[in-house]
C-alpha cells in the first residue's frame, strides 16, 4: 500500500513539474523562465531582445557580461603568405576600395569580441576618431579606433568600431610595436564591425555572408 502511495505520489510530482515547465516555456516565449536559466547554456539564455533592453536599461546581467568577454585562444594557420579575419563574426561587405581591397565583418553581442592582428608587421599609426563613412553600415559617430600596419605587402588598416549602443572600444597595442599574425589587437564592447583594408594586390578569399574567426580564418592571400 505504501509503496503504490509512493508511485502516485511519484507520478504526481512529475505531473505537476512537467505542466509548470510546459506553461512556463509558453508563458515566457521566446525567452527562458527564470527558474530554467542556470541549467540552461548560457548563449541561450537570453533573446537579443533582452539584451538589447539590458543594454538601454544600462542594467546588463553579470552572467552574460562574463560570457560576452570570453577569450578563446586561437591556432593560426602554419601557410605562408595569408591574412587571417581580425574578428569573430559574418562577412558583411567584400569590395573594392581606392586604396585597394575592403572586407567588413559584422559582430553580433554573441561573438568573441577580441580583434586580432590580420598580418604581421610594426604599427605605425592608431587614431581614435568617429565614425562617418556610411557606405558600408550605418554607424554615424560610433567611436572607433583605427590601426594601421606597416607589412610586408604594403599598409593594412584595422578599424574597430563599437555599435550605437555602446562606446567602449580599446587597443591594446602601441605605434612602434612589431606585432605577429593571429595576436591579441583588442577589444569592443558589445555589437559591433570590424573594418579591414588591404593593399591591392591581396586577393581576397571570403565571400558575403561567411562566418570568419579571428587569428584562423583566412580572408585573404598574396
Amino acid at each position: 500500500m505504501k509503496k503504490k502511495f509512493m508511485v502516485n505520489a511519484l507520478k504526481i510530482i512529475v505531473i505537476s513539474f512537467v505542466s509548470i515547465t510546459t506553461f512556463s516555456i509558453t508563458y515566457y516565449a521566446p525567452r527562458v523562465p527564470p527558474f530554467l536559466k542556470s541549467i540552461v547554456p548560457i548563449r541561450y539564455r537570453w533573446t537579443n531582445e533582452e539584451i538589447v533592453r539590458q543594454l538601454n536599461e544600462k542594467r546588463i546581467d553579470r552572467d552574460f557580461l562574463a560570457y560576452f568577454e570570453r577569450d578563446p585562444e586561437r591556432t593560426v594557420p602554419k601557410e605562408p603568405h595569408i591574412i587571417v579575419a581580425p574578428a569573430d563574426g559574418v562577412v558583411k561587405v567584400v569590395r573594392d576600395v581606392k586604396e585597394g581591397k575592403r572586407v567588413v565583418i559584422y559582430m553580433s553581442v554573441w561573438d568573441v569580441h577580441i580583434q586580432r592582428v590580420p598580418l604581421g608587421g610594426t604599427i605605425v599609426n592608431i587614431v581614435a576618431s568617429r565614425h562617418e563613412d556610411q557606405e558600408d553600415f550605418k554607424c554615424r559617430g560610433c567611436p572607433q579606433n583605427v590601426t594601421e600596419f606597416d607589412t610586408e605587402i604594403g599598409v593594412i588598416t584595422v578599424k574597430q568600431v563599437t555599435s550605437g549602443l555602446a562606446t567602449k572600444v580599446e587597443t591594446y597595442l602601441k605605434t612602434g610595436h612589431t606585432v605577429q599574425t593571429g595576436e591579441r589587437l583588442g577589444f569592443i564592447f558589445l555589437g559591433s564591425h570590424t573594418v579591414v583594408d588591404l593593399p591591392a594586390t591581396a586577393r581576397v578569399t571570403v565571400r558575403v555572408g561567411d562566418r570568419v574567426y579571428a587569428g584562423e580564418t583566412i580572408i585573404a592571400r598574396y
